[in-house]
């Protein structure tokens, strides 16, 4: 074990504070992010879809909105009008390739659109600065059905199904 300058030794915690809730590129990203952004808006970073989307059905389960963006433009208002999402290889692999169609195909049914920016191509002002300007000017896009809604029926019986098992 080994003390600190106090000489004592410290404690162990189950939970510790993160030491930044983004990486050195994300943090250049949002710099430039917030350079280009035209007034008015507002720029959040890793964004839970829980907090700026709904599910509308009576699902008792959204763990598809518990995944987290990287950035949010949101208007004066705090509405969410365009996702953000930094990629680097990471997002290459099948998983992550999985989890990205998700969260877009989410993000399409809410009527959020997601640019996509790609660390290989590096950080280009004037590019993020257009995608950002010709997006805002797309609002509101066509939303598109990717899900089904689930009956009434259907979530009614799941009690039901519970209950049984507790008896």
């Amino acid at each position: 074990t080994v003390e600190n300058s106090e000489g004592k030794v410290p404690e162990k915690y189950l939970y510790e504070p993160k030491g930044s809730l983004l990486t050195a590129n994300e943090k250049d990203y949002m710099k430039c992010i917030r350079a280009v952004l035209p007034e008015n808006y507002l720029l959040q970073s890793q964004v839970n879809l829980a907090s700026f989307i709904e599910r509308t059905d009576e699902s008792r389960f959204h763990t598809e909105l518990f995944r987290n963006v990287d950035f949010l433009i949101m208007d004066s208002e705090y509405r969410p009008l365009i996702v953000i999402e930094v990629n680097d290889a990471s997002h290459l692999s099948k998983d992550r390739q999985e989890r990205d169609k998700k969260v877009t195909k989410i993000c399409e049914e809410a009527g959020i659109p997601i640019i996509k920016l790609w660390t290989s191509y590096g950080i280009n002002p004037e590019y993020i600065k257009n995608k950002i300007a010709q997006t805002l000017a797309s609002l509101p896009v066509t939303r598109v059905h990717h899900f089904e809604q689930i009956s009434n029926t259907v979530q009614a019986k799941v009690p039901l199904i519970e209950e049984k098992k507790l008896r």
